[in-house]
């Protein structure tokens, strides 16, 4: 238990008591008497509470994680306790189990406030309006909830942020062009909202915000359609770019060849067509590389591959492959995900090149070779998926596949 002597530390400014095991149902109130106090971690150490309306005595506490406490039984107070601390910078309150609906009122006295996460807390609801006037915010994680309706645009007021996360929610209609007002921003993360649609224009605004700091923007499993934005190319600091399982169509953009800093595009399952873009050939950092499962067509060259010295993961489907049969990849892969692409009527000869590949499907890729070569099956120690299947080889299976040694 918590020792009621701790309020005798009248000049205590800074408390963790996180990841330990209290044996108290109730936060003690006696806490609220540490006036001082600007840091308070609470995270982890109590499994249910009931009362927390002492925490607005905290008066100086700019720093507030109850991550992991079950607030359920405190619906009725936490938020009124939390709003009357003006002088908070950040509040965590991760997996809080808090009640349903944010109280209904239309202003916060959290002005200052410059980090929140409420993740995994369960709340379902619109966004009050006060979260569109929480103008000093950088960080908002509200993912994994059940916020529901459309997406004022007055999300634009939030000039400050850097993080922006409400994926897995049940946001719905069009994302408001004043997006592009957000021209601080580094991490945007819209997934798994399913009725996210449109098009994507605010990326077209945010591209003209100078010296464009985004390095990972996520726009997953919603329903955004039209082409990808030819200004996407200008985001030079983007590492990461994930827009799976939408409706985007048209060609891809040849700008994307331009972001220099790209690390992971992943665009499987939308309805892009058109040939690949040469320019990937200049992606020097990119490692993960997913365009399978859209309309894709046209060649692909060595020159697509000129300097991907980075890459790791390839899965494309249904192209062409025309390169020299002598020609040495300069990657190294461990994935390659190539169905319906074809290879053939050799058998790829690039592929004895890569000593780190574990997954290989090359399924359907018209390679009708009398046998497959001794150098593949000697790799096979390697592959932990293989799949050959509906291609016209011939010959018989080397016993080295037929052995039960473990």
């Amino acid at each position: 238990m918590l020792n009621p002597s701790l309020v005798q530390l009248e000049n205590l400014n800074y408390l963790d008591l996180s990841s330990n095991t209290f044996s108290e149902t109730s936060l003690p109130s006696f806490l609220g008497s540490l006036r001082n106090l600007r840091y308070l971690n609470l995270s982890r150490s109590f499994d249910s509470v009931e009362n927390i309306h002492w925490l607005s005595n905290l008066s100086s506490l700019q720093y507030l994680d109850m991550s992991y406490v079950d607030l359920e039984n405190a619906s009725s107070n936490w938020f009124h306790a939390v709003t009357m601390i003006p002088s908070l910078l950040e509040l965590h309150l991760r997996y809080c189990n808090l009640y349903p609906n944010f109280p209904s009122i239309s202003y916060s006295n959290l002005t200052s406030l410059k980090v929140l996460d409420l993740s995994y807390t369960g709340l379902n609801s619109t966004l009050p309006e006060w979260f569109y006037n929480l103008t000093s915010l950088e960080k908002l994680d509200i993912h994994y909830n059940s916020f529901r309706g459309t997406i004022s645009e007055a999300i634009g007021n939030l000039v400050n942020l850097t993080n922006l996360d409400i994926s897995s929610n049940d946001f719905e209609g069009e994302i408001p062009e004043t997006f592009g007002n957000l021209c601080n921003l580094q991490a945007l993360d819209l997934s798994s909202n399913y009725h996210l649609k449109g098009e994507i224009y605010f990326l077209a605004n945010l591209s003209s915000c100078t010296g464009s700091k985004l390095t990972s923007v996520s726009l997953d499993g919603n329903q955004f359609s039209g082409p990808l934005p030819d200004q996407l190319g200008s985001f030079k600091n983007l590492e990461y770019l994930s827009f799976m399982s939408n409706s985007f169509s048209g060609p891809i953009p040849s700008s994307l060849g331009d972001l220099s800093s790209l690390k992971v595009l992943n665009g499987f399952f939308n309805k892009l067509n058109g040939s690949l873009p040469e320019s990937f050939g200049h992606l020097s950092k990119l490692r993960i590389l997913r365009l399978a499962f859209n309309a894709l067509e046209g060649i692909i060259s060595e020159a697509h591959f000129s300097s991907l010295t980075s890459l790791e993961e390839l899965e494309v489907h249904s192209l062409v492959f025309k390169l020299k049969p002598d020609w040495i990849p300069p990657f190294q892969l461990q994935v390659a995900n190539l169905q319906a692409c074809k290879l053939g009527p050799q058998f790829p000869e690039w592929l004895q090149t890569q000593k780190n590949i574990s997954r290989i499907d090359i399924f359907n890729a018209g390679i009708s070779d009398t046998v497959v070569p001794t150098w593949f099956w000697n790799m096979s120690t390697q592959f932990s998926y293989l799949n050959l299947s509906h291609n016209q080889i011939h010959g018989q299976v080397p016993d080295l596949l037929l052995r039960d040694d473990p």
